[in-house]
């Protein structure tokens, strides 16, 4: 396939574009967003099967241009096998803006539209090119680095194919290999060579028949066991039994010994306790007489604080009452400041309201002129759309059209093919042939078709009828099928013939491209107006009608003190230009003004917390004092500082006879033995419930040994080991012979693999051999690869030796898959019949290349374009300068046009 031509209209951010491309390498140059990517997506959408006119997937919706209502529309001219032809697609959103059309000029001329073209395009293309190829020769710009997705099949296959001699074809071997892998997946799995349904089930059976064999075996032998085990637990059981009374009364005699030593120390304890109440009573004691003291001193301070409160509260009364005065002098003048802005505000307003009627009223004046030409447009549209109204439309007129091309096919068929009669002239004579005579001269000869009958007449001597029998029926069936679609057609649309509907077709669109010209004016003429159900003109009539009555009211409610309205525009600015500045001062007053009195509020506040917060502190001070003097009375009140003294005395004679008996009780309690005599009791207790729990646990063994016995003595285990032990041999066996059977078949299968793979090696090595040519146009001489059956480049080969592909650097990964492609591309070029192959497009390249890289593979590509179209997308102007014979495509900005092009 070659790509000529690409021409884009109202496609995403690009108004209008055509680009031309050669045959060798195309160089497009221009900057980000300019629209060199959306060319190759254009074509992409164009040639999807998928997509159609009609089509709203997500694509095409995304193709149409933001805040603009415009259809986006497509062209290319192309080259694919034989075929040249140009095809254009408009996506609409209605009938009449969609489009589809397919010229072919050769090698015979077609001129199709709608679904007829999309079907035919795409027959073409099934016919003449690998769209799986062309998609993966395709470097789309931003899908990272990575190899080209290959597939075995289509035209690479074909071409490896006959570049190896036939090595990858299916001959006899490939027949028996297919035999032997055919018996090999009897038995495994094709990809993880697993074992298959009858061999796992054979394997399967053996080993359930061994676990059920291992079962019996086990149960047998539990129950053996469960025999020993019983006899065991009866003879500790009796052990546990014989020893329990003299633990019982071991942990007695050391509960006796443990509560008199306890006893001894619960009285210790309550002396201690006493001894600890009466001392805490002689210190509450010494802490009132304390405290009292300390309140005494207190009370003083409180009389000297409450003494200078009073004086701090004198001195911030007089401070507020000052503050006061001044305050008010400042709200006085901030009063008068906001009067005088007051009134320079409403001079504003008025000066503006002025300046906004004349401007409505210019308005008015420009809405009538609207008006006018609404009034001659609606005339026009009215016309317009009678015509546009017509039945006639895009699929109406394309059935017409191939009604009468069938017709004209079909009754030319019957003109050549059909019967035909020969007349001959002796001599002069007139003959009427249907409703025509006609002169024949002698030795005059006419060769006329038959049709559907024919009548030939000597007027007034003879005449003869010829009808063509059978051997034409099914050209005139054709022919009237071909004339009955055609009139149908026609009276679909109401018209005569088919050359109205070439002569009105042109019309009717005309009209329609009209109708929606002058809808579009309208719109633009109503601006905001809503017209949905009064139309433009309407709207446009309310609106003014509205605006006329809306002034006269503006008029009657002027002040009448406002004076005479400016005489202009210019004059109703300089007045509002007047009073502004008026405002300006008078703000600025009220703002100064406003300030003083704000200083003046904020002291007055000042002086007035001042105030608050000194007679606070004088009252709370005072009250402080006031408390506690009827505290201490109070306390002195209910006891005298003698009895208090009395009291303390009493209390400390008290504490000395307390801890004289404490000590006293003290050498009756030892605390070590309490402590030894309570481990032991702890240790004895232990003993006798650890026994008592074995004996509990030992009898709940023997009773679930007894039970075991009772339900596997009745199960007859002896002969059960037995029959499972013979189930077990069969199941092995038919294993056994299975497996042998398995193993063959993968032994036979695995060697001709190797064999086949052997021979698909030399199915790469066309691949190869490309790869390597080119990759040394880039590299040295030791430039080596290795592929993979899926055709990707594993290994990189040279001097050092061999590189993993995901070891390299971005750059080398990047051009060795770009040597990749064009070695497929320069392999699929040679194959018989694909007629130049397939373009290789990239786009955004060679961002990772050093210079001299940059130089190598520019010569790569030049020499790739000899047999090869290459398209490159760049936005470095140098990165691609040195391709030799390349053709250079400069796109300037996103604008509409057709950029120039240059030999590079």
């Amino acid at each position: 396939m070659r790509i000529h031509r690409i021409r884009v209209r109202n496609f995403k951010a690009v108004e209008d574009r055509e680009v031309r491309f050669a045959a060798g390498v195309t160089v497009l140059e221009g900057a980000n967003e300019t629209g060199k990517t959306t060319l190759v997506d254009a074509l992409d959408l164009l040639l999807r099967r998928e997509i159609k006119d009609s089509s709203t997937a997500r694509d095409v919706t995304n193709a149409k241009p933001i805040q603009r209502d415009v259809a986006p529309e497509i062209e290319a001219e192309l080259e694919s096998g034989p075929y040249r032809l140009v095809v254009r697609r408009r996506w609409g959103r209605g009938r009449q803006q969609r489009m589809t059309e397919l010229e072919i000029s050769a090698p015979e001329r077609e001129n199709l539209t709608g679904d007829a073209a999309h079907d035919r395009l795409h027959a073409i293309l099934d016919a003449t090119l690998d769209t799986a190829l062309f998609r993966a020769l395709r470097v789309v710009q931003g899908a990272g680095i990575h190899q080209a997705a290959l597939e075995r099949g289509g035209w690479l296959g074909r071409a490896l194919d006959e570049a190896a001699g036939g090595a990858g074809g299916r001959d006899e071997h490939e027949q028996l290999f297919e035999r032997v892998r055919t018996r090999y997946e009897e038995f495994f799995t094709p990809k993880t060579g697993k074992p298959r349904r009858e061999l796992a089930d054979a394997e399967r059976l053996a080993e359930d028949a061994q676990l059920r064999l291992d079962e019996a075996e086990r149960q047998l032998a539990e129950l053996n066991d469960s025999i020993e085990q019983h006899a065991a637990l009866g003879v500790r059981i009796r052990e546990c039994e014989a020893r329990l009374p003299e633990l019982r009364a071991r942990e007695g005699e050391s509960q006796a010994l443990v509560t008199e030593l306890e006893k001894a120390r619960l009285e210790v304890d309550a002396a201690r306790q006493d001894v600890q109440f009466k001392r805490y009573e002689l210190r509450a004691l010494e802490r009132e007489l304390e405290a009292r003291s300390t309140s005494r001193a207190e009370l003083a301070r409180s009389a000297e604080a409450v003494a200078a409160a009073e004086n701090a509260l004198r001195e911030a009364t007089e401070s507020a009452a000052r503050a006061e005065r001044d305050a008010q002098s400042a709200r006085g003048e901030l009063e008068a400041a906001r009067r005088e802005a007051s009134d320079s505000r409403s001079l504003l307003d008025q000066a503006r309201a002025d300046r906004d009627l004349l401007a409505r009223r210019a308005r008015l004046r420009l809405r009538e002129t609207d008006l006018q030409r609404a009034r001659e447009l609606t005339d026009r549209l009215a016309s317009a759309e009678q015509l546009a109204r017509h039945r006639l439309d895009d699929e109406r007129a394309s059935a017409i059209q191939d009604a009468t091309k069938a017709a004209e096919i079909a009754r030319a068929a019957l003109r050549r093919e059909g019967p035909r009669v020969a007349l001959t002239a002796l001599g002069a004579v007139d003959v009427d042939i249907g409703d025509e005579r006609i002169e024949l001269e002698p030795g005059a000869r006419r060769d006329l078709p038959v049709g559907e009958g024919l009548t030939v007449a000597l007027p007034g001597r003879l005449a003869i009828r010829i009808t063509p029998g059978t051997s034409g029926d099914a050209l005139r069936d054709e022919l009237r099928t071909a004339e009955q679609r055609l009139r149908q057609a026609l009276d679909e649309t109401g018209l005569d013939s088919a050359a109205d509907a070439t002569r009105l077709w042109p019309q009717v669109q005309a009209a329609r491209r009209e109708v929606a010209d002058l809808r579009a004016q309208l719109e633009r003429l109503a601006g905001e107006l809503a017209h949905d159900e009064l139309g433009v003109v309407g709207s446009l009539t309310a609106w003014i009608s509205g605006e006329s009555r809306a002034l006269a009211e503006l008029q009657a409610r002027r002040a009448p003190t406002a004076g005479e309205l400016p005489g202009d525009a210019s004059a109703a600015e300089d007045a509002v230009t007047a009073a502004a500045a008026r405002v300006e001062v008078a703000e600025e007053r009220l703002h100064r003004s406003g300030a003083h009195a704000e200083r003046g509020t904020a002291t007055l506040r000042a002086a007035e917390l001042r105030a608050v917060e000194a007679r606070s502190q004088h009252d709370a001070r005072r009250a402080n004092h006031d408390a506690l003097a009827r505290e201490l009375e109070q306390h002195v009140a209910e006891r005298p500082d003698d009895a208090l003294r009395s009291a303390a005395g009493a209390a400390r004679d008290a504490l000395r006879h307390a801890e004289v008996r404490l000590a006293a009780l003290g050498g009756r309690v030892d605390e070590d033995l309490l402590e030894q005599r309570q481990m032991l009791l702890q240790t004895d207790r232990t003993r006798r419930q650890r026994a008592e729990d074995l004996l509990s646990e030992l009898r709940q063994d023997r009773d679930r040994c007894e039970g075991k016995l009772d339900a596997l003595g009745g199960k007859g285990l002896f002969e059960q080991v037995e029959a499972r032990r013979a189930e077990h041999r069969a199941r092995a066996d038919q294993h056994e012979r299975l497996a042998r059977q398995g193993a063959a078949a993968r032994v036979l299968f695995e060697t001709l693999h190797r064999h086949r793979e052997a021979a698909r090696s030399a199915y790469r090595r066309p691949l190869r051999e490309q790869i390597v040519a080119l990759g040394r146009l880039v590299h040295d001489r030791s430039f080596d690869v290795h592929l993979d059956d899926e055709l990707r480049i594993v290994q990189r080969i040279d001097a050092r030796g061999p590189i993993p592909f995901e070891l390299l650097s971005s750059g080398a990964q990047e051009q060795l898959d770009l040597i990749l492609r064009a070695a497929v591309a320069r392999l699929v070029a040679k194959l018989d019949g694909s007629a130049g192959g397939v373009p290789m497009i990239v786009d955004d390249a060679l961002g990772y290349a050093d210079p001299e890289r940059l130089r190598t593979m520019n010569a790569l590509l030049g020499q790739v374009g000899q047999t090869v179209q290459v398209i490159v997308l760049t936005c470095h102007p140098d990165r691609f300068a040195a391709v030799p014979g390349a053709t250079l495509v400069r796109i300037d900005g996103p604008a509409a046009g057709y950029p120039p092009s240059s030999s590079a």
